[in-house]
This record gives structure tokens, C-alpha cells and sequence, in this order.
């Protein structure tokens, strides 16, 4: 009696293969990246940031109701109000994005800017808990190793 399996391949068809992690960008393990840590924090404080500020958003609607427009200085207070709100929130959701590329290695410049913006006392994620991250991810970004790592 013949063995009628004698003949397969070595390698099975149906197995996954083995991918190639020495390019960098989105496809590298994310044990091997030195800027996991302080981008998951920096991540983790800019989303609870972004859920502080949606979730006071009908106070702040009761207090901007409260300001009178009729003057001018109601009206600048008014403006001042919104225009500070609105940048507070865009910044914070430029941290979240630069820390994303932080763990996907893959955009060296908006790593660098959420880095710096963590730096920003009233920037910063959950006020002053982001700026430890933010100089640890700065200090890490400025490796050599580390920027290599970086796809273009």
C-alpha cells in the first residue's frame, strides 16, 4: 500500500506566511516600538480630555447663553469663549492623531507635534498629567534609532 501523502509540499498552502517586519510603518509589531508606552497614555489622556469637554458642552451652552451681546465686550467674550473651546479641542485631537502615528510608526511629523503641543501646560491632555508623556515622547524622538524606524 502506497502513502498517497508522500508527495505534498513542504510548506502548507493554507498557512499564513510570514510577514516581514523590517520595513517600517504600519505593519511592524508594536512590541518592538519604543514609543508604545508614553503614545498609548498620551492617547488614553487626550480621548478622557475630549469626553471632559463633550460632556460639559450644555454647561458651557447655559453660560454662553448668560453673556450679553448686546455690547461689545459681550459679544468679544462671546467670540473669545467659542474661538477658545473650539482650539482646545482641535489640539487635543491633534495629540490623539500624533500619538496614533506614534504607535503606527508612520508620521514622523505629527508625532513630533503632538509631543510638543502635550508640552503646553493648558494644551496639554487632562491639563498637566500629559506633559511627563509628552517629554518622555520627545525624548524618545529624537533617537536616531527611533526616527529610522519612521516610514516617509
Amino acid at each position: 500500500m502506497s502513502n498517497p501523502f508522500r508527495d505534498l509540499p513542504e510548506h502548507h498552502p493554507y498557512a499564513d506566511r510570514a510577514q516581514d517586519y523590517s520595513t517600517p510603518g504600519y505593519g511592524a509589531p508594536l512590541s518592538g516600538n519604543p514609543l508604545l508606552a508614553p503614545a498609548i497614555i498620551l492617547l488614553l489622556l487626550s480621548v478622557l480630555t475630549i469626553l471632559m469637554v463633550l460632556m460639559s458642552l450644555p454647561s458651557q451652552f447655559i453660560r454662553l447663553r448668560a453673556i450679553g451681546t448686546s455690547t461689545p465686550e459681550g459679544f468679544g467674550t462671546l467670540v473669545g469663549f467659542i474661538t477658545g473651546l473650539a482650539l482646545w479641542l482641535v489640539i487635543t485631537v491633534a495629540i490623539a492623531y500624533g500619538s496614533i502615528s506614534m504607535m503606527r510608526l508612520s508620521g514622523y511629523r505629527s508625532a513630533c507635534l503632538a509631543a510638543i503641543l502635550s508640552l503646553i501646560p493648558l494644551c496639554s491632555p487632562c491639563y498637566l498629567l500629559g506633559i511627563p508623556f509628552g517629554i518622555w515622547a520627545l525624548v524618545l524622538l529624537n533617537r536616531p534609532e527611533v526616527k529610522q524606524r519612521f516610514s516617509p
